[in-house]
């Protein structure tokens, strides 16, 4: 059993992402093994992974969504300590600290959620009993000491297991704020607190060990080692976690996490290489990168102000019409 290994679960679509997660780990001097569920890669990715001894690969044994296979790899190769984490994170520090707390208290670390407010009495819908009001955590990142980790996610699968055989739980058609079941995993798991998992059965990280869209407050200090710096009086976070539209295969603004990217993918000392061809341009040095991303720029500009353009045609309408009902 390793001492610590890192998991995470990917497909073809995602693969950008997977590398410069690796390649974080890397360059930070995490040597240990990092286990990847294949859910669906192309062959020229897959080569691309066999340069990375740590790398191992495994076949996904269900044909489900990815975000409901998290537990697979860490459950059937476990290590002494286990990060489970998506892969649209970049580490900027080394994860010690976490690995530390989770060998001290043996209990499994948590992140708290963007939206540590985020509750649902709907998620009962899912067969655990009423759900217990508590600070929303996160399921992109976790760091589980084998013996403790091992039930929290035994108990996770079983929530997942359930919401597969019942996926109806989840309206696509609702706004993410008001979909119960818009983020699975995470919702899944957050009726499970509670319920399920007893609320003093793990520990949270500080608030400020993981920094999301649009990355307030965060700048980066040295593209080359992964430094960053904060404006505020906080500690730098130790990851950066780029969850919903990815700059690979989004619109998204330059921000603190593609200016990372773009090392993680086209720098120096990288254990991971994918072909040029397969980088975005906007995620490349030189002209044409810079070019790319001012035209992401301007599209998102031209995107903001359409909009606001339609709110406008909006409220003047319902403004005619409240004049001619007599209502003004």
């Amino acid at each position: 059993m390793a001492d610590l290994a890192f998991y995470c679960v990917c497909d073809r679509e995602h693969f950008i992402g997977l590398v410069a997660l690796v390649n974080s780990l890397r360059l930070l001097g995490h040597d240990e093994p990092v286990y990847v569920l294949d859910c669906g890669f192309e062959d020229w990715q897959r080569a691309a992974l066999e340069h990375d001894e740590g790398i191992l690969v495994r076949k996904r044994p269900l044909d489900w969504h990815p975000m409901l296979l998290k537990t697979v790899l860490p459950l059937t190769e476990p290590a002494a300590v286990m990060a489970v984490v998506d892969v649209d994170i970049i580490f900027t520090q080394r994860l010690d600290p976490l690995v530390d707390l989770a060998r001290r208290t043996e209990k499994p670390v948590l992140f708290p959620d963007l939206w540590s407010d985020r509750f649902f009495g709907s998620w009962e819908e899912l067969g655990f009993g009423p759900p217990v009001p508590h600070p929303c955590a996160a399921s992109g990142q976790f760091v589980l000491p084998a013996r403790s980790g091992r039930v929290f996610l035994e108990q996770w699968a079983t929530g997942l297991e359930r919401f597969a055989a019942n996926p109806t739980l989840s309206d696509p058609t609702l706004d993410p704020l008001t979909n119960p079941f818009r983020f699975l995993d995470m919702d899944v798991l957050n009726a499970l607190i509670g319920t399920v998992i007893e609320l003093d059965a793990f520990e949270f990280a500080g608030v400020d060990t993981a920094s999301y869209p649009p990355f307030e407050g965060v700048a980066v200090a040295d593209a080359q080692r992964l430094r960053l710096t904060t404006t505020a009086h906080a500690k730098p976070p130790i990851l950066l976690h780029h969850f919903l539209g990815k700059p690979w295969n989004h619109l998204v603004a330059p921000n603190v996490y593609s200016r990372l990217l773009m090392r993680l993918l086209t720098g120096s000392g990288l254990s991971v290489r994918i072909p040029k061809r397969h980088i975005p341009f906007s995620l490349r040095y030189g002209v044409r990168g810079f070019f790319a991303r001012r035209y992401v720029v301007s599209r998102l500009w031209v995107r903001a102000r359409r909009s606001r353009l339609r709110a406008r045609r909006v409220a003047l309408r319902s403004l005619a019409a409240d004049g001619s009902s007599g209502r003004l």
